[in-house]
């Protein structure tokens, strides 16, 4: 199992069997970890977690999903991400999701759907568990890969890996990524 504890700054975490997830979403999920990337994107991604958010990064514009396909929410498949070249956040990060797991083999990856507090709206993330630098954060807004600790202004709401659900919840008036007194 993951660890999941304090993940974006929650104060306690709620581990849910994957099928409550809605079937849209494991469905979509579980479909873009077994797609398999063209030559030419194996070519150009690399073989490293920096590398493959940079390129994914910089490979589709961003538009929320309204604009693109006419409904409140629609998780894009890999492909189709890179075919159209236009995506929302949760679309770039299944794109970097796939591209991880199947150029670098790194199979301890989740969605982690976040609620920013800057913009107040949700938002969407890779995060990668990996075991020298911690919990990663891939975003489509940065090109630099962050340690998730790092990331000061979201509160995770869920995360959806391989073989769980999350739901992350907070201390009444914690600050984000600052453990509650309860916890310490």
């Amino acid at each position: 199992m993951l660890n999941v504890d304090h993940l974006f700054g929650a104060t306690h975490t709620v581990t849910r069997s994957i099928t409550t997830v809605p079937d849209y979403w494991r469905e979509t999920f579980f479909t873009a970890m077994q797609w398999s990337p063209p030559e030419d994107l194996i070519v150009a991604a690399g073989k490293s977690i920096d590398s493959i958010n940079r390129l994914v990064n910089r490979s589709a514009t961003y538009r929320r999903d309204p604009l693109v396909n006419g409904v409140r929410d629609h998780w894009a498949k890999p492909e189709t991400f890179f075919e159209t070249k236009v995506g929302d956040c949760e679309d770039f990060a299944l794109a970097k999701l796939a591209l991880l797991k199947e150029l670098c083999g790194i199979d301890n990856v989740g969605l982690a759907l976040v609620y920013d507090l800057v913009t107040r709206s949700d938002h969407a993330y890779a995060v990668v568990w990996s075991s020298p630098m911690g919990r990663l954060a891939l975003d489509n807004r940065s090109d630099v890969v962050l340690q998730d600790s790092e990331i000061r202004d979201t509160r995770a709401l869920r995360t959806l890996t391989y073989q769980t659900f999350y739901e992350h919840f907070y201390a009444r008036g914690a600050a984000p990524n600052e453990k509650s007194a309860a916890n310490t």
